[in-house]
């Protein structure tokens, strides 16, 4: 039976991992991907509201803008009000 074993790890520590590979498993090869990542802007804002202040994830690039409020914000506020997370963000985004 095949077994396919996924590791990831820097560059520099490319020949200690086939090492450790090949001393802890019955492998006879390994086989190596370079993948290059990709990723959005990061940055974050908070929003004041009625009921205390939200934190704004914001992240953007490649023709792309994303808001998300911070779950714990949004968690405290709902306790504090009685309404939902939906109506919630709703009012902020």
């Amino acid at each position: 039976p095949a077994v396919l074993l996924t590791c990831m790890c820097r560059p520099e520590d490319r020949e200690k991992m086939v090492a450790l590979l090949f001393r802890h498993t019955t492998t006879l090869g390994v086989r190596e991907a370079v993948f290059r990542r990709y990723t959005l802007a990061r940055e974050s804002r908070t929003v004041p509201t009625p009921d205390g202040s939200v934190r704004i994830k914001v992240s953007s690039g490649y023709g792309v803008r994303r808001e998300k409020a911070e779950f714990e914000d949004l968690a405290e506020i709902a306790r504090k009000t009685g309404k939902s997370l939906a109506e919630i963000q709703k009012d902020i985004l």
